[in-house]
């Protein structure tokens, strides 16, 4: 699996790099969107395979509550991954998790798939994001004004 998604890495031209940790494989990159960029981590275990992709901005600490309210409106209707945050810290990312098996290759259009759909929707949702943090709109007029603007690619 690891090499099947290196593959595709190096297909986009991509630049990572990779750690080695005792039951898993962890490959990093950086990647920009039409609203900013994320760091995007794969870590590619046993049978499973999980890609997140980190947003560029912590959610302070008193737009936490708010943030949480919107990432669950935001995951309700998700057919594939989900946002989460940090409490403690604010991180927020998008996480895209798939089980794999050895016995048959798993398709390069999966690995792509998955990947850019973790990638596009943080690029996607990065501006409600940043609205609920800094533009002080609450998490329903943010998503709001982002449908009202652009539609999805993915999900």
């Amino acid at each position: 699996m690891l090499n099947a998604i290196k593959k595709c890495l190096e297909a986009q031209n991509w630049m990572y790099s990779e750690l080695a940790c005792r039951q898993h494989q962890i490959i990093q990159l950086q990647v920009h969107g039409s609203n900013g960029a994320a760091n995007v981590v794969i870590d590619v275990y046993e049978a499973a395979v999980m890609i997140v992709a980190i947003c560029p901005t912590y959610a302070p600490a008193a737009k936490r509550p708010a943030m949480a309210e919107l990432l669950t409106r935001i995951n309700y209707q998700m057919l594939l991954g989900n946002f989460d945050m940090d409490f403690d810290d604010g991180e927020i990312r998008y996480k895209v998790c798939w089980s794999f098996d050895h016995t048959s290759p798993t398709p390069d259009q999966q690995i792509e798939q998955n990947l850019f759909t973790c990638i596009e929707m943080l690029d996607y949702y990065l501006p409600a994001v940043m609205k609920v943090c800094y533009g002080n709109l609450p998490p329903v007029a943010a998503l709001t004004v982002l449908r009202n603007q652009i539609v999805p690619i993915l999900n």
